[in-house]
This record gives C-alpha cells, sequence and structure tokens, in this order.
C-alpha cells in the first residue's frame, strides 16, 4: 500500500455477487474511531445510510451495560472508500487462501451500511464500562464502489429483513415480565395448555391452536400493573386463577379442551378467542381484583350469558368485528374512513406531528391508508408538519428531528405523497429574542405571549399558505376526548359539520381549512395498544417512544398548536423546558431522575428553575415598554413593565454558561446542543444597541467572558463613545443626581445614541418620533414618582386608553369589510 499507516484485522476472504468481502473480528473501542458519523445533514439522496436515531441508542446502550454477560449483537456491514489489501495465510489450501490479514489505508473512509446504531450505543456503553472496549464484534467489509452501490447495499439489506412475528419474540425474550407470565400461563393454566400458538401472531384455518401467545401477552399486560409485574410468583398465580376461572364459564373453550369442538369450528363461529375479547378480559380482570380477595365465580358469572356467536352482529358489530369480519383494532375502521376522505376530493392534507403518542397514531394511521391505495390513486399531497419552538426538551426535539428525517427518506422510498416540515418561529419571535432581546417578562396567565409566536404563527402561516393557493386544505389533528376539559371545549367547537367527518375550523383566520379527527374516540390505552403493536411505517421505533413517556410522564404530550384554545405546553406536559406556566418542568426532572443517561440535562433545569420561575419585580422597569405607566386594579402599585438591562446580560451570561457546560459534557447526540444559536444572540444584540440604546454593547463582552474566544458574530457599526466615556457619564449621573443616577445616565446615553442614528439617516421625522420615545421612556426620576403621577392621573390615562382602543376598532373596521367582499 502506498500509505505507511494502516488498520490490520486479522479476516476471511469471500466472494458474493462475484466480488470480495472480508469478516473480521473488530475491538469494541476501535468502532467509534473507524465508523464517524459525519453526514447527519446531507439530504437522504447524498447519504447511503438513515440518519441517526439518537432517541433509541441510550435504550440500547443500557441493555448492553445491564446485561454484560449476555448481550448478543449480530456483525456489522460496512463499505471501505480507500485502499485496502488483503495477504492469504497461504495459497497451498483453499482454506489457508480464505484466512490471512486485512490491511485498510488509515485515510480511508468507512460507510456503516448495516448497525450504526448498534455502533453508537456500543460507544455510550463504552463510557460507562471502558473494561467492555476489549471485547469484540464481527465486522463484514466490502470495497465501496460510489455512493449509489452504498444506497443499494442499505436497501437490500433493510428491504429484506423479516422481523419474527410478536409471538415468536415474546416466547424468546426472557428478560420481559409479562411475557414470562403468558408463556407460563401457556404451559400451566388449564384454559391455555396446548392451546397457544407461540411461533405466529395470526391462526390460519387448519390451526389446532385457539390463541396466540402474542394475544395472551396483551390480556396479561391490560390486567397486572407494572409494579405487580415485578413479583412473578403472586402475579402469576392471580392470573392463573383468574384465567382458569375464565375458561370455565365460556362453554365452547371448555368444549374444545374436552374434544368436543375443534379450535377451528370455534374460531370461526365465535369471537371470544380473538385477541381484543382477551384484551378485554384482561382488563375486567384488572378491575376485579380492585378488590384484593374477590369472589372471583360470582364476578364473573355474567361470562356465561354473553352470546360470544358471530351471528350475533349487533352486539360486536363496531366492537370486535367491521363488516362482519374481525377487527383487532379500530384501527382498520379509521383506515378505511381514512382512505375514503383522501380519495374524495382534490383538497391537500396537512397533518400535526408533535412526536409525542396521539400524533404518532394519526401518522400511522394516514400512512397505513394510502400505503395501502393503488399508487395511481396517491396523488393528494400530505404535508406532516412538525413546529419546534427552538426551546423544546431537547431529548424530545431530537427525537423528533431524527423521525422527520426518517419519515422524509421512506416517504420518497416507498413512492408516498407524505411531505415533513420542521417548522421554526420567524428570528424576531423566538423565545430568547423576545425575553432577553426585548425583556419580555418570562410568560404567565395574564402575559402569555409565546404561545402565538412561537407555536401558532408558524403553523398557521402554513396552513393558510396552502389553503389560498387550493382554495381549501384539511387539517388532521391526534386530539382525543377526554384529555382535558379545555381540550374538549376546543374540539366541541370543531364539531358540527354539514361535511361527514370533517368539521369547520373554530379559529376565523382559518376559515377556508376543515379539520378532521381520526382517533377523537380513543382512549389513551387505545393510542398505547395501537403502536405498540402495529409496526411503524416509516422505520422508527414506537418501543423507544414508549420508553420516554415512561422516563417522564405518562400520557403527556405537547400537542401542534393552531389556536390559543390549546392547552399550553406545560402542565406536566412534554414541551418547551423554558414554559412557565407552572412552576415545575416535571417531565424533564423525572427524565433526570429515572435516567442516569439523562443527567446531562440538570444543567438546563436548574438555569430554569434559578432565573425564569423567579419572582422578577425587582428586576422590571417601572415603566412599560412604551413608556406608559399603568396602575393595578387590585392595589395601588405600579405594573412593571420589561427586564431591566442588568439581568437581561445576566440571562445571557448563565444561558451560555448552561450551554458551554452541557457541550463540554461531550454526550453523544447532544455535543453541539444549542440552547441559543448565533443567529439570535445577533438579534439580541442589534435590539440592545440600536433599539434600547445601550451602547456598552455588552453582548461581545459577554460571549468573551463565557468561551474564551472572540465572538464570531455579524458586525455592528462602531457608535463614536468608547466604554471609559460611558463610565465617565455614570459618574457624573451619580453626582448630579445620587437617587435617580441609573435614569439619568439611561436618559442621556439613549439621546446620544439617537443623536448617533439620526447622522446616518435622512429622515428627519423619525428622528424626532425616536426622541420622543427616549423622553417617554425615561420621563420619571424614581418610581415613588412615577406612582404618585399615576394615581394622581388614573383617570386620565384609562379615557386615554380607551379612545386609543377604540381607535384601532375603527381602523380594523374596513379591512373586516374588505375581507368580507372578497
Amino acid at each position: 500500500m502506498n500509505s505507511n499507516f494502516a488498520y490490520t484485522f486479522p479476516a476471511i476472504r469471500g466472494v458474493q455477487a462475484g466480488r470480495e468481502y472480508y469478516v473480521s473480528m473488530c475491538p469494541l473501542r476501535l468502532l467509534p474511531k473507524l465508523f464517524e458519523f459525519d453526514n447527519e445533514e446531507l439530504v437522504p439522496e447524498l447519504r447511503a445510510q438513515r440518519s441517526i436515531n439518537l432517541s433509541r441508542v441510550p435504550e440500547i446502550a443500557r441493555y448492553i451495560v445491564a446485561n454484560s454477560d449476555s448481550y448478543t449483537f449480530s456483525a456489522i456491514t460496512a463499505s471501505v472508500d480507500g485502499k485496502i489489501s488483503f495477504e492469504a495465510l497461504s495459497t497451498g489450501s483453499a482454506v489457508a487462501f480464505r484466512m490471512g490479514t486485512l490491511s485498510i489505508d488509515m485515510n480511508a473512509r468507512f460507510i456503516v451500511n448495516d448497525g450504526q446504531h448498534r455502533r453508537a450505543a456500543i460507544e455510550q456503553a463504552l463510557a460507562l464500562r471502558p473494561e467492555l472496549g476489549d471485547e469484540t464484534i464481527a465486522v463484514v467489509f466490502f470495497h465501496d464502489r460510489g455512493l449509489q452501490r452504498c444506497q443499494q447495499m442499505f436497501a437490500d439489506l433493510n428491504r429484506h429483513a423479516v422481523k419474527p412475528s410478536p409471538s415468536l419474540n415474546i416466547l424468546y425474550d426472557h428478560r420481559s415480565a409479562a411475557g414470562g407470565i403468558a408463556k407460563h400461563l401457556s404451559v400451566t393454566a388449564k384454559v391455555f395448555r396446548n392451546l397457544i400458538e407461540t411461533e405466529r401472531s395470526s391462526l390460519s384455518q387448519r390451526s389446532r391452536k385457539l390463541f396466540t401467545l402474542s394475544a395472551l401477552h396483551f390480556a396479561v399486560s391490560e390486567m397486572l400493573s407494572e409494579k405487580e409485574l415485578e413479583d412473578f410468583d403472586r402475579a402469576s398465580k392471580k392470573c392463573l386463577e383468574y384465567w382458569d376461572v375464565v375458561g370455565d364459564l365460556i362453554p365452547e373453550w371448555v368444549h374444545v379442551r374436552n374434544g368436543k369442538m375443534t379450535a377451528g369450528e370455534v374460531r370461526q363461529d365465535f369471537i371470544h378467542s380473538h385477541a381484543i375479547v382477551l384484551q378485554a378480559l384482561g382488563r375486567i380482570g384488572r378491575c376485579i381484583y380492585k378488590d384484593e380477595t374477590p369472589n372471583l365465580p360470582n364476578a364473573l358469572s355474567g361470562l356465561a350469558r354473553v352470546d360470544w356467536s358471530r351471528k350475533n352482529i349487533r352486539q360486536w358489530e363496531g366492537r370486535a368485528m367491521i363488516g362482519g369480519r374481525d377487527s383487532m383494532t379500530p384501527a382498520d375502521t379509521i383506515i378505511q374512513e381514512i382512505q375514503e376522505l383522501y380519495c374524495s376530493d382534490t383538497i391537500p392534507w396537512v397533518v400535526g406531528y408533535s412526536g409525542g403518542k396521539d400524533s404518532t397514531a394519526s401518522l400511522q394511521l394516514i400512512w397505513k391508508a394510502v400505503a395501502a391505495l393503488p399508487k395511481e390513486r396517491r396523488i393528494k399531497k400530505i404535508h406532516v408538519i412538525s413546529t419546534d419552538t427552538l426551546v423544546e426538551n431537547p431529548v424530545i426535539a431530537a427525537w423528533v428531528v431524527s423521525s422527520l428525517r426518517t419519515m422524509e427518506y421512506e416517504a420518497q422510498r416507498q413512492e408516498l405523497p407524505i411531505h415533513p416540515h420542521r417548522l421554526t418561529p420567524d428570528l424576531e419571535s423566538r423565545f430568547w429574542v423576545n425575553l432577553i432581546g426585548r425583556g419580555y417578562p418570562t410568560p404567565r396567565n395574564r402575559f402569555r405571549w409565546c404561545t402565538d409566536r412561537l407555536k401558532i404563527s408558524a403553523s398557521e402561516r402554513f396552513i393558510q399558505e396552502l389553503s389560498e393557493a387550493h382554495n381549501e386544505a384539511i387539517l388532521v389533528l391526534g386530539q382525543r376526548r377526554g384529555e382535558s376539559a379545555a381540550r374538549d371545549k376546543v374540539m366541541d367547537a370543531y364539531s358540527g359539520s354539514s361535511r361527514e367527518r370533517l368539521s369547520r375550523n373554530a379559529n376565523p383566520r382559518l376559515s377556508r381549512v376543515w379539520v378532521y379527527l381520526p382517533i377523537e374516540t380513543w382512549t389513551s390505552d387505545d393510542v398505547w395498544m395501537y403502536v405498540l403493536t402495529e409496526p411503524n411505517p416509516w422505520g422508527v421505533d414506537n418501543q423507544d417512544l414508549f420508553d420516554i413517556y415512561k422516563g417522564a410522564t405518562p400520557d403527556a404530550e405537547c400537542p401542534v398548536v393552531v389556536d390559543k384554545s390549546t392547552p399550553s405546553c406545560g402542565d406536566s406536559r412534554f414541551g418547551c423546558y423554558v414554559c412557565t406556566m407552572v412552576s415545575q418542568d416535571k417531565s424533564m426532572a423525572a427524565m433526570i431522575q429515572n435516567d442516569e443517561q439523562k443527567s446531562w440535562m440538570q444543567p438546563i433545569l436548574d438555569f430554569r428553575n434559578t432565573y425564569l420561575t423567579i419572582k422578577d419585580w425587582d428586576k422590571r422597569d417601572f415603566q412599560r415598554m412604551n413608556g406608559r405607566i399603568k396602575v393595578m386594579n387590585e392595589r395601588d402599585e405600579l405594573i412593571h413593565g420589561p427586564y431591566l438591562q442588568d439581568y437581561r446580560a445576566t440571562l445571557l451570561e448563565e444561558l451560555l454558561r448552561t450551554q458551554k457546560t452541557v457541550r463540554d459534557a461531550k454526550v453523544p447526540g447532544h455535543d453541539d446542543i444549542e440552547l441559543i444559536p448565533l443567529d439570535e444572540i445577533d438579534a439580541i444584540r442589534r435590539i440592545w444597541v440600536e433599539e434600547k440604546g445601550e451602547i456598552e454593547d455588552l453582548v461581545p463582552q459577554i460571549y468573551e467572558r463565557v468561551f474564551n474566544e472572540p465572538y464570531p458574530g455579524k458586525p455592528l457599526e462602531q457608535h463614536p463613545l468608547e466604554n471609559e466615556d460611558l463610565d465617565l457619564l455614570k459618574e457624573v449621573a451619580a453626582e448630579l443626581d445620587p437617587e435617580a443616577a441609573d435614569r439619568l445616565y439611561r436618559l442621556t446615553r439613549n439621546l446620544l445614541a439617537v443623536q448617533f442614528q439620526s447622522m446616518q439617516s435622512q429622515k428627519r421625522s423619525l428622528h424626532l418620533n425616536r426622541l420622543d420615545e427616549v423622553l417617554k421612556a425615561n420621563a420619571f426620576r424614581t418610581e415613588e414618582e412615577a406612582l404618585a403621577f399615576a394615581l394622581s392621573h388614573r383617570d386620565q390615562i384609562a379615557r386615554d386608553e380607551t379612545i386609543q382602543e377604540e381607535d384601532k376598532e375603527l381602523e380594523l373596521i374596513p379591512l373586516v369589510e374588505e375581507e368580507v367582499e372578497e
């Protein structure tokens, strides 16, 4: 080889499709060095693998660490873009010719075709258990033949992978508590013995089995809580007792055991061996055992009187049957309904996707419905929108971004008209730009300024543009009744339409948009049952989603917000970690507490609790943003306005320090995290200097203090006053008026800033307006002086505000008339 440095591996040479490949044992500690992820931001067509799903990696890493004496991994498949050579041990025999040393140039690039999540999880596991680094994993090396060949390898490896059935997975999984009890029941309970199919999850007509192991597993999970599953002996005893009583009360089950009927006859004529019936019976068991010593024969006696016959269609239609056929869940009905709606017109669809369980279930139903249509009928675009506020819980944000990337790739591969969009707020609407830049106080019930700017505007603008281009649009939301009284009220507003299953939007700004709620009547249990039993069609693992919920707060997600009636991301929901609508971010706190791998978020939680949830009255100006003063209705105190300069500077510095702390922890997948991106810091700097006249220009100084490097942002026009001049101005202000030195300094500094700006502008009226604003904003020396003025002029101030509101309403009349006329 030309290079003096190379990786060498003992390897076996083979031939496949006419070209050589090599199998070697690679030490685990070498994997992160060989296989680096450097193409995450490339579009799918320029990659040779899917984007890594960061939320899956910690779970796999925990599996390795927790089972270090029994974990099992299949080989990683990789392509080598570079020089390789193979030196056989000998040419004297066929065996020796195939065995030898593989040398790969250290400048070569390695591309993982299969196994990238294993590789990432191994890296995380090594951080916790370095001694695992000497263990090995098989790696299959192919010589790279270009991007197209690599992409084909990825497609071939994944297209022909056959997943085992759920029943077989349960049979072979010795770590699942519910699966263990289901297997135990299949051999000990007389009702199930010899009647459980353990390899398949569906039964043929000729099968002698009455139930599947996967159906029994779901029934056990429905009956027992997580805590009950921890005690195997007690839980299995309870299940054995319960199911044997149930089995004696269903005559046909007894007949099968006694040989009077065949399993096929029972499945053909009755519905009680159906998975959904076993699940319902499991739920009944959970209710009955709320009494610690239930009388089972008495409590279950009604089962003997149930007509389980398929001929009893009036009873079972819509519950366990659809159109006279079996239905595992209500999903079949919804999928059929989606297909009918999709094909009924040319109106484009917009699907709200937050990454939570409800929006996942809704999108999964739509995906499967459209994928089942003939290709020539998949002509209408489906836009999947997810609004990232840029202050989301980092774990959830990473999950959503990864899911959208996978979704985009799979939609193209499956030739589906599904188009994911990650929406973000405009720069001027973002949280830190308004909180730290303009000084808006943290959101609260009476001043919830964040929802419209961060959530509503981006999604509303997208939907409006789409509906205007096509005259109408259909908005699909994963909302369910029973989530909250407020949500039910909004859904009532959506209902009552002449168009079957579609409702007019309650938001007047989206009057051309229909609303469709496919899982409106589902319960939380229905949603989980569906997403955990049905494979995700775009390839993410819904078990990872379940684990995220389990690690935080159950049954909570931040919805796609399209109107202000939608609940905030607070109230123990996944959402913005900066949300102050509640006192605690319970989901993030629970994640940190329940999972050591997520402890890196502790500095973020500490920042929120220290700087965003405190009483901030003393850190805010006693005048409003526009310079006005206003007295509270309840007591004679001024309503304070924006944060003062010192506190805004403190917020920025502490936020940047938090970002640096998280980055320094070098958590895989989050080592380049941006709590506040550079374009927002630039916007804050511009607002401070140009809008607020704070010509000290503190942003570069703060940045350099935190990171010990020059500020990399956009340059601003330098003000002629140096910091030494401003320090002198402070001293003079303190001598002239010690009590109001800060106000006097601010007034003088801001007037100088306006004067400097006027030198760059030819608009005299603009200059005069700015001078007027500065004078109004600094009209009072002290808060006491402003309060005395406000109390003595309270009635006049109220009248002025009323007149201003009426003037605004009058200005709107021509606009409303024009809209009506259109």
